[in-house]
């Protein structure tokens, strides 16, 4: 090879510790190249085609035999298809674990295009090539686009990650593929359903809410504060256990099975066989539990066996909504404790209070409470209406930061009910929230696919069970009178109201404008982060739009403009629906 081109190397991946393969340069094509660190990764083969440069080696780190298969996919999909065809071939003739990356030319979905068209059928092909290959993403940090290159990996190394670096030399971005674990911190608390199937599950609770409960002076979320450090210890001690039990099970069960096959096993042996069986089954559906639980996939048959699913799905999960890193300021962050930092700077920000400028006229009230319904719902509270607030709250509901679900608490409320009593009935007479039962996390979810920066996450709050029982209790008394002072106009959070019938309405009133050749104006009022901020509704002027019926278009333009918003013209969404558009089309 070139000096020149050895130098470009050297200079591409930092110093002279590093290997490479390489198909020269095709036509236009510039030829594709492959470079890794001999000390992580040791070749022991290599494949080279016009398009595709395969390497065989071993993963150091993890004594794992891999495939890397670095591609430059050409642009036509006729020629797209021989290279997914070789690919495929390949992978029937070599088994192993493989690890495929460079530039596809394609894209799975439409949110993967910039400033280029979108095929359908292009796209359909390459995930039809992914699917039968059993291949999935590896998440990628740093550039988002890279004339679109994308990591694609069936091996079982854990925690790989792409790293898109600036373009260099090359009118293509290098892609970094790297092995490293992302520490955030210990894992919340949390109580899983295959521990009620576990026999003695219940008697280490009530034993240890004994020891829990001979202190009076706690209050109900400092004792299930204390009762989570026992369960923490059974639970360990519990899986400990059956690992090493599963361990037992499988010795013997191999033992009988060289009898059976030598012919030596009796009746007794065999019938030892089935029950150690039945046994290493019974440990093996409670993990598939607890896969089910954290996969969050709701099984269409109970009972039925798929932990590879579960598996794939949980996986999955994880690497969607994985952080593996942050753009600040053009610059991007992996250490998560700089990532932690921005985020709680991010957030602080919009959850300080701040004084609304808004300023409202006289509002006449349709309907005022009578003495009778005031007094109603300001009267103690009572236990029944406790019990019942802690049985109207899903069995399966998130928990908070103690980790307590309500399933838990329904199934051991004789021993709980009298300190849930006690505590609930003080915050209503003292009309004050405890700090203990006040915390709450926060979950970031994904707004996006490519995650990069913090404004790519809405927050959302997971209150603890003892806070959503005091919520409730409001709620339900709230209910028999919401509808008498809420205006009618009112579609939303209303028991026998849809949301989606604003939409629908909407649509009608402008069929009907439109057929009677009347004029109207509607302004689409956009509110800036009306779901990501404690802080106030703030009215965005220039993303909300102003639509006219009956009026001409460049008036439309003129009025917009003077009021310093957008003009909008039919059809358009709201709340993700089309309205202004002909309903009797196929297309709307």
């Amino acid at each position: 090879m070139a000096r020149l081109h050895m130098f470009r190397l050297r200079s591409i991946w930092g110093n002279h510790n590093f290997d490479f393969a390489l198909s020269l340069s095709r036509g236009y094509s510039e030829g594709i190249i492959s470079l890794w660190d001999p000390n992580s990764f040791s070749r022991s083969n290599i494949w080279c085609h016009d398009n595709v440069v395969i390497v065989k080696g071993t993963w150091i780190r993890e004594n794992l035999e891999v495939f890397m298969v670095n591609v430059y996919a050409p642009q036509a999909l006729v020629d797209k298809v021989v290279i997914w065809e070789y690919i495929m071939a390949f992978i029937v003739a070599h088994p192993g674990d493989y690890i495929l990356m460079g530039d596809w030319n394609s894209v799975r979905n439409m949110d993967e295009r910039c400033r280029s068209d979108f095929c359908m059928e292009d796209a359909s092909v390459f995930n039809d090539f992914i699917d039968s290959n059993a291949l999935y993403e590896v998440p990628l940090g740093g550039l988002q686009f890279t004339w679109r290159n994308k990591a694609l990996t069936n091996s079982v190394v854990e925690d790989l990650k792409g790293l898109v670096l600036p373009r260099g030399h090359s009118d293509h971005s290098p892609l970094l593929l790297f092995q490293d674990k992302v520490d955030f911190g210990p894992t919340y608390f949390k109580i899983f359903e295959s521990w009620f199937a576990r026999p003695d599950f219940e008697d280490s609770v009530r034993n240890a809410w004994e020891i829990v409960n001979a202190d009076s002076s706690l209050d109900i979320v400092a004792k299930l504060r204390l009762l989570k450090g026992h369960l923490k210890s059974w639970v360990h001690s519990a899986r400990s256990n059956e690992a090493s039990r599963l361990k037992d099970i499988t010795i013997k069960i191999d033992d009988i099975d060289i009898l059976i096959d030598t012919g030596n096993a009796d009746m007794a042996a065999i019938n030892l066989r089935n029950a150690l069986a039945a046994e290493r089954d019974d440990i093996s559906k409670l993990n598939d539990l607890d896969f089910l639980q954290k996969s969050r996939v709701k099984w269409d048959v109970e009972g039925d066996e798929n932990s590879k699913f579960f598996h794939s799905s949980l996986k999955h999960k994880r690497r969607t909504q994985q952080i593996q890193g942050l753009l600040v300021d053009g610059i991007w962050i992996d250490d998560p404790n700089i990532i932690k930092a921005n985020f709680f700077d991010s957030f602080k920000v919009k959850f300080e209070e701040v004084k609304s400028g808004a300023k409202f006229g006289t509002i006449e009230l349709n309907y005022i409470l009578s003495d009778d319904e005031a007094l109603w719902i300001e009267h103690d509270i009572e236990d029944l209406e406790i019990k019942r607030a802690v049985w109207d709250c899903g069995s399966d509901k998130a928990p908070g930061p103690d980790g307590i679900s309500f399933r838990f608490i329904k199934r051991f409320w004789d021993i709980l009910q009298i300190d849930f009593y006690r505590d609930i009935r003080g915050i209503f007479n003292s009309s004050r929230m405890p700090l203990s039962a006040n915390s709450a996390f926060f979950s970031l979810i994904p707004k996006v696919k490519n995650l990069v920066f913090i404004t790519d996450f809405r927050p959302v709050t997971l209150v603890g069970c003892f806070y959503k029982i005091v919520t409730k209790n409001l709620t339900n008394r709230l209910l028999l009178v919401i509808d008498k002072i809420i205006s009618q106009v009112q579609s939303a959070f209303i028991f026998g109201r849809q949301i989606l019938d604003g939409p629908l309405m909407l649509s009608e009133i402008i069929s009907w404008y439109i057929k009677t050749n009347r004029k109207m104006l509607l302004f689409k009022v956009i509110f800036e982060k009306a779901y990501d901020s404690v802080s106030g509704l703030r009215l965005n002027v220039t993303k909300s739009q102003l639509f006219c019926i009956g009026v001409k278009d460049s008036k439309v333009t003129a009025f917009a403009n003077a009021a310093g918003t957008r003009a909008g013209f039919f059809s358009t969404t709201y709340l993700g629906l089309l309205v202004g558009s002909n309903m009797k089309l196929t297309s709307s």
